[in-house]
Parts: C-alpha cells; sequence; structure tokens
C-alpha cells in the first residue's frame, strides 16, 4: 500500500515540479492540470475495497485537480495483460504500477517504443 501511494505521489508531484520557480506566488498545479484524467495500471489488491474512493485517491484528485481512473488487473495476469496491450498496440494507461514485472518486461517495452522516458516530452 505504500509503494502504491508514493508512486502515485511521485508521478504527480512531477508534474508539479516542473513549474518550479516561474512565479513568485504560491504554486497551483490545478491551474495546469485541471480536467486532466490519468489512467493508472494496477493489480488487484484483496485489502482495497475501491480504488477510486479511497481517501488517498480523493485527497490526490483534490489536491491536484486531476481525475484518477483505475485499470484493476488480477494480480496474476497482470504482466501478461501487460504485455498483450503493449504487443497489441492498445491504448497504455498513464501511469503503470509495477508489481510483478521485471527489468526485463521494462526493458522489453522500452525496446518496443511503448515506453518514452519523461524528460523526452516535458521542458523545464
Amino acid at each position: 500500500m505504500k509503494k502504491i501511494i508514493a508512486m502515485m505521489m511521485i508521478c504527480l508531484l512531477t508534474a508539479s515540479c516542473c513549474a518550479f520557480g516561474l512565479a513568485e506566488e504560491e504554486f497551483d498545479p490545478r491551474q495546469y492540470t485541471e480536467g486532466v484524467t490519468l489512467t493508472i495500471a494496477i493489480p488487484e489488491n484483496a485489502t482495497i475495497i475501491d480504488y477510486a474512493s479511497n481517501l488517498t485517491t480523493l485527497a490526490i484528485e483534490e489536491k491536484f485537480g486531476v481525475h484518477l481512473e483505475f485499470i484493476t488487473i488480477p494480480k496474476a495476469d497482470y504482466t501478461t495483460k501487460l504485455n498483450v496491450m503493449v504487443m497489441g498496440g492498445d491504448k497504455l494507461p498513464d501511469i503503470i504500477m509495477n508489481p510483478g514485472t521485471t527489468n526485463a518486461d521494462w526493458s522489453g517495452w522500452i525496446n518496443e517504443g511503448a515506453l518514452i522516458p519523461l524528460s523526452a516530452t516535458m521542458t523545464i
């Protein structure tokens, strides 16, 4: 659970850091993210009943003005399903949580061109 929360926060905070130092006033990330929907692939977790309504999700949505949409995948099929999505050319989620994936999986997805570095799409 802590890893999930940390990963979400890292991803969202990275986006907000892009504007660091642009203005003297307090930075409000919602001016850039309001109305944005982020899709997140995540393996099912028996201890989390509903990702969409848990307190962490609601706090992130409120703080950053984004909507988080979760694609839950059975844990046993997680890596297989992600591989099928990559190889099939499906639209991938914005964020892929990594439980069960290996470095080889990530390297393969990068080599297929399915994943690109964030630095390739952002200017600081």
